[in-house]
């Protein structure tokens, strides 16, 4: 697990994209889960591929259940140039942040993404898509 979180030089090796990126390298399936940006900076869920990695059966069942960015999305992020998808849940506004944020909904709304994030992962693995 990475010690840090920002990713201030993306070649310090204690950063999430040097680990996402040597587990890649040692044959591994390396994605960062985000919530998308706010308003009219974001474009909602889905995933952002890997721009060094064929797609697999865990690609096709994320971007089933959540959607799919193109493959120069942004003209190339940071961590898909390392081999490291992008899952972008949804945008952070409105009912969704409502109900991560409210507590009497926030176990319930984290309970249902990740069982959606687990379920995809299940298919891609087990080649139910």
């Amino acid at each position: 697990i990475p010690k840090i979180r920002n990713v201030d030089d993306a070649n310090n090796p204690i950063t999430n994209w040097s680990k996402g990126a040597q587990h890649v390298r040692n044959g591994g399936y390396a994605f960062e889960i985000h919530f998308d940006s706010y308003r009219e900076y974001g474009f909602g869920s889905g995933l952002i591929p890997a721009l060094t990695s064929k797609h697999n059966l865990i690609d096709e069942s994320f971007a089933q259940s959540f959607g799919r960015y193109p493959l120069f999305f942004r003209g190339g992020l940071g961590a898909p140039r390392r081999g490291i998808r992008l899952l972008e849940i949804a945008k952070l506004e409105g009912e969704l942040e409502a109900n991560l944020r409210d507590p009497d909904t926030s176990e319930k709304t984290i309970d249902f993404i990740a069982k959606k994030v687990v379920k995809a992962l299940e298919n891609g693995l087990l080649k139910k898509i």
